[in-house]
This record gives C-alpha cells, sequence and structure tokens, in this order.
C-alpha cells in the first residue's frame, strides 16, 4: 500500500504477543482448497518471510 505509514512503534515487552489464528471450517465449501493454502503458508519460503517479516512462522497440525 502507497498510502500507508507506521503511527506508532510499541516497545518490545510492552504487550502481549498478537496472535493471528487460522482455520478451516470443517464442513466448509471450499475445505480442499482452504486446507491447501494452509499448508502453502507453512512451506519454506513463506516461513523465511513470516521470520522476515518478525511473525512467527505457522506451527502446529492439521486438525480436520
Amino acid at each position: 500500500m502507497k498510502s500507508s505509514f507506521v503511527a506508532a512503534i510499541a516497545p518490545k515487552g510492552s504487550h502481549s504477543p498478537i496472535t493471528f489464528t487460522m482455520a478451516a471450517i470443517k464442513k466448509g465449501k471450499n475445505q480442499a482448497a482452504t486446507i491447501k493454502f494452509m499448508d502453502f503458508l507453512r512451506g519454506p519460503e513463506e516461513t523465511r518471510l513470516f521470520e522476515k517479516n518478525r511473525f512467527v512462522p505457522l506451527a502446529g497440525k492439521k486438525k480436520v
């Protein structure tokens, strides 16, 4: 985004870690595509991108 900017930076340790959750709906319409996308985000290149941008890579096993 060209129009975005950093409004403030919270000092390290000033808050709990921010967690983003991802889940597939068990009876979802596009469950196979959702699982494929989740697997993609766990891939080696994506893990490096998460780490480069100071995110914790996705972890955990698939539960469907």
